[in-house]
């Protein structure tokens, strides 16, 4: 459909200082590196295109005004145009992205870095409301599914249909979350705990007690 167009944004001295494409209200919204100059400073280069003919013409203005950062023009444009896309992906892009980071593993510096950002952050009431939701949805998401728990006696698996004639239904005694620990691990445990800080403080404010 015909509802796409490029566009451009203009200095004091007309002389364009960045180059667009879009559709909609596009041309108003928040640029990451780009301020958006008042409405009479900006025009409408082309309109009415399809998306592939926007992205072409897009990529034809930054080439023939140049970019400031490679020293060939006049725009503050970071990339050559024709980049990202708009609207939702196809299923089949989302499948290939899918595939491409099953596996994938995080660096340890990445991984730290992550952990970082989330340090000290707090979340709204509506956002606690929203994750207790999804994980109270997800408790019951693989029942909603059709799956049931199943045991043969020794292990436990999740299934829609018994696996087996030597399966019965529901999970082996003492397992799930409230599964009780050995003599052999509860004692592994509170050695490991031992000599920790906040270990240690706990200790004194009970005998404080």
């Amino acid at each position: 459909m015909n509802h796409f167009y490029t566009y451009a944004y203009l200095r004091e001295d007309r002389t364009p200082y960045y180059v667009g494409r879009g559709k909609g209200n596009r041309y108003k919204q928040k640029h990451r590196n780009v301020k958006i100059p008042p409405e009479d400073r900006i025009i409408f280069l082309k309109k009415n295109l399809t998306f592939s003919e926007s992205v072409q013409h897009e990529i034809y203005m930054i080439a023939v005004l140049g970019r400031k950062d490679l020293g060939t023009g006049i725009l503050r444009n970071m990339t050559e145009g024709g980049e990202g896309r708009l609207g939702p992906k196809s299923p089949e892009e989302c499948e290939k992205i899918s595939r491409a980071l099953t596996g994938r593993k995080l660096s340890e510096e990445h991984r730290l870095k992550c952990a970082n950002g989330r340090r000290g952050k707090t979340h709204s009431q509506k956002t606690r409301e929203l994750m207790s939701k999804q994980r109270i949805g997800n408790s019951y998401a693989s029942a909603a599914r059709g799956f049931k728990w199943w045991n043969d006696g020794t292990k436990e698996t999740k299934a829609k249909e018994s696996p087996g004639p030597e399966w019965a239904a529901g999970r082996l005694p003492g397992s799930g979350h409230f599964k009780s620990h050995s003599k052999e691990s509860r004692q592994k445990m509170s050695e490991t705990r031992k000599g920790k800080p906040w270990t240690e403080a706990r200790r004194a404010a009970q005998r404080s007690k």
